[in-house]
Formats: C-alpha cells, sequence, structure tokens
C-alpha cells in the first residue's frame, strides 16, 4: 500500500517546526515543493505493518532525511520503522492519520450542505477546551437539554419568552440548529487569531460540568486552523467580509460569503486572485526582459533606486575605483547597519564567491550582490546576511519597488 501526500500536515508540521529551528530565515524549508511517500510494508498476517518513508525533496535539500528522523523522534516515535497501522482495527499512528483526514477533509468540503458560525462561550471562555477535546458547545441554560432533544421549538420558544422574549425567536433558531444540522455542517469559530473549522457528529449530550455550556456535539476528527494545504488561517490573511462575523454578540449564525470560505478551506485562489497572480507573473518577467537590456550606468541607478525605496540610504557614490569592494556603500538610519551591494550585469561562481569573501572580512552589517544575467549553475553561498539577487527576484525587487515606469523610460 502507497500513501503520497503533499506537506504540511500533522507529521509534515512537527518537520517544519523543526527545520524552521535548525535553518535560518533566508534558507526557507520549501513547503511546495516537499513530497513525502508512505509505503506500509510487511505481511498482512503480522497484524501491523512497517512504514517507510522516502523522500522526493529535491537534492538540495539533503539534511531531509535527518529531519525526519529527528521530527519523528520529537513526537515521540523511535524511528520511521516505529510508525505503524494495524489493518485489523485500522489504527494508525499520525503520520498516516494525517493524509487520511486530509483525504476525509476534501471530500466533507465538497459535500458541505450548511455553514454556521458558532461563538465558544461569553467572550470565547470554553474556546480553548472545546479546541483541545474537539467538542462545539454552546449554552441557553433557560431550555433543559431534553427538551430541545424532544424537538418541540414551540415549547423551546414558550421556554425562552418566559426569560426574554425579545429574543426568544433568534435563541430558539440557534438551539434548532444546533441540534438539527446533519453532519455536512460546517463550522466555524475564531479565536487566537485564528479561524477554525470542523465537522461534528450528530448526536447532542448534555452538560452539567460547571464553566462550560448546558450541551456538546463533539467534533469529526478535530478542529483545525490551516486549510486543507496545510497554510494557517490566520485573520491577518483573511478577508474582513469573512472574519466580521466574530463581532456577532448571539451565538451562532449563518456565514455570509460561503464561496470564499470555502475556497480558503480548500486553498484555491479567489478567480480576481488567480488573475491578478497570472498578471504579476507577466509584469515581473517584463521587468526582468527590461532590466536585461539596460546600460550598466543605469543598472547601477536602478539598484540605487531600489534600496532607496526599502529604507536604505546611500553614503557612497555610484561605483568608482576608491570602492573596490563595492559599487554602492549603503546605512540604515533607524539601526545604524552598513551594507556593501556589488552590482554586475553578469557574474560567474567564482565572481560571487570572491565577494562573499570580501563581505566576511568586511565589517558589513549585511552584503548584496545583485546581478540580472548570472552564468549557468551559479549557487547561493547560503552565508548568513549576504543576499543573493539573480533574475526573476531581482525583477520582482524592482516591480515591488514602483519601478516599471522607470524601466519603460529607461528602455524605450
Amino acid at each position: 500500500m502507497l500513501i503520497s501526500a503533499e506537506f504540511p500536515h500533522a507529521f509534515g508540521q512537527a518537520l517544519f517546526d523543526l527545520h524552521r529551528q535548525q535553518r535560518p530565515a533566508k534558507q526557507p524549508f520549501d513547503l511546495q515543493a516537499t513530497h513525502l511517500e508512505i509505503r506500509l510494508t510487511g505481511a498482512e498476517s503480522d497484524g501491523s505493518y512497517g512504514v517507510e518513508m522516502t523522500s522526493m525533496q529535491p537534492t538540495a535539500n539533503d539534511d531531509f532525511a535527518a529531519a525526519v528522523e529527528a521530527a519523528a523522534s520529537a513526537k515521540g516515535w523511535p524511528s520511521r520503522e516505529g510508525l505503524t497501522l494495524d489493518p485489523a482495527t485500522g489504527q494508525v499512528s499520525d503520520a498516516t492519520r494525517w493524509e487520511l483526514e486530509l483525504e476525509e477533509a476534501e471530500d466533507r468540503l465538497s459535500q458541505v450542505t450548511d455553514i454556521r458560525y458558532i461563538k465558544l462561550g461569553p467572550g470565547g471562555a470554553w474556546f480553548e477546551h472545546c479546541i483541545r477535546d474537539g467538542l462545539i458547545e454552546v449554552g441557553h441554560a433557560a431550555v433543559p437539554h431534553d427538551l430541545a432533544r424532544g424537538g418541540d421549538w414551540d415549547a423551546v420558544r414558550a421556554a425562552f419568552a418566559s426569560h426574554n422574549p425579545a429574543k426568544a425567536s433568534d435563541f430558539t433558531r440557534e438551539l434548532r440548529d444546533f441540534y438539527t444540522l446533519p453532519q455536512t455542517a460546517l463550522w466555524i469559530t475564531i479565536g487566537d487569531g485564528r479561524l477554525w473549522w470542523a465537522f461534528a457528529e450528530p448526536e447532542v449530550n448534555g452538560v452539567t460540568e460547571a464553566g462550560r455550556g448546558t450541551r456538546a456535539r463533539r467534533v469529526t476528527g478535530r478542529w483545525s486552523d490551516r486549510d486543507i494545504n496545510g497554510r494557517p488561517l490566520t485573520l491577518d490573511g483573511l478577508s474582513t467580509r469573512l472574519t466580521k462575523v466574530a463581532a456577532y454578540r448571539q451565538t451562532l449564525c449563518r456565514v455570509d460569503h460561503a464561496d470564499y470560505l470555502l475556497r480558503r478551506l480548500r486553498g484555491v485562489e479567489e478567480p480576481a486572485v488567480q488573475a491578478a497572480l497570472a498578471a504579476q507573473a507577466q509584469l515581473v518577467t517584463a521587468a526582468g526582459a527590461l532590466i536585461e537590456g539596460l546600460d550598466w550606468r543605469d543598472f547601477e541607478l536602478m539598484t540605487d533606486l531600489i534600496f532607496a525605496q526599502s529604507g536604505w540610504r546611500r553614503v557612497s557614490a555610484v561605483g568608482g575605483s576608491g570602492q573596490a569592494d563595492s559599487d554602492l556603500i549603503l546605512e540604515q538610519a533607524a539601526t545604524g547597519e552598513r551594507a556593501m551591494v556589488q552590482v554586475k550585469s553578469s557574474a560567474e561562481q567564482s565572481v560571487i564567491d570572491d565577494y562573499v569573501s570580501r563581505f566576511k572580512v568586511g565589517g558589513w552589517s549585511k552584503g548584496f550582490l545583485v546581478c540580472h544575467s548570472p552564468k549557468s549553475s551559479v549557487r547561493d553561498p547560503k552565508v548568513s546576511d549576504f543576499h543573493l539577487w539573480l533574475g526573476d527576484v531581482l525583477a520582482e525587487k524592482a516591480v515591488d519597488a514602483g519601478l516599471m515606469p522607470w524601466l519603460i523610460e529607461k528602455s524605450r
């Protein structure tokens, strides 16, 4: 049996977190490129299968296998061989379970019939234990659990009316939804700066424990604060048209913009965003072509303009024979950092290595080598605080700095 999965999921996230601690930010672990194959091996009669994991990561990250072992150890698994699946009971270790949960989540998101936002307690008082224990809870203590479970909604409304006539209809709607919405209903809540989502089992149980709601449904699997590709659903990365639901003053309500929400959970960009990203990619490609055609003096000037837009102040002339190590010397007024910048229309590996050596002995805070047409097979030296801007990266910097009109004028 072969299970093939893209990172990150439960095990993948543990690996990513560990990898992030071991590597500087300038050497990111490429989640999108990472692929893992889990092969279940052994005889069925043995009662369990061993798990063999094979990295499909590009060979540039040759420490990947060691990181897998370290992440497995951090999760309490002694080795990759210790991950098991019991074919008789269907019980699986986390490394396999996250892939099965992913497949189930994809199926469930394609079958959603209803969507509700739920506030987990007054001021989110029940949020922490509901997320931890996989529960959805509501209060409304004025209505006994047995009365609501019986489905006599007129009687429920009457019970609410005896306490709060103005809200009796709203509260009845909330309880009816909580008790009757099917397993295909998607539930969302907001807490700890993220959006969380889950599906729930149909059974509702009464709760008598202090500090909790008065009734609860158990979620199917667990609450998730990530889309199905593993990207965190942070509030600052979501549209206000969705997150404004957190301002709802009662307990449970419908969610506007359901299509947007489902796209985000599936990790699918909105059509307008897809079109914008495609246009941006074309713009970067066009900028790269214009940069390659610049005169070397204009190329140095463009580099100076990019850094100026980023808050760096030039404290030297542009180029010149008196600056053997750099074409630009920059300073960050706020931090006092000084940077050397070397600008090259073309460069091979020996040139890059030479400037890295100069950077290491020069006492600089940061170093930059900017080149629009590097020789083939150049590699990033991966030296802390030394940055290599080549090709598309350079073109993106120019576009981000708003220099496209300037490039067009210089290239006419």
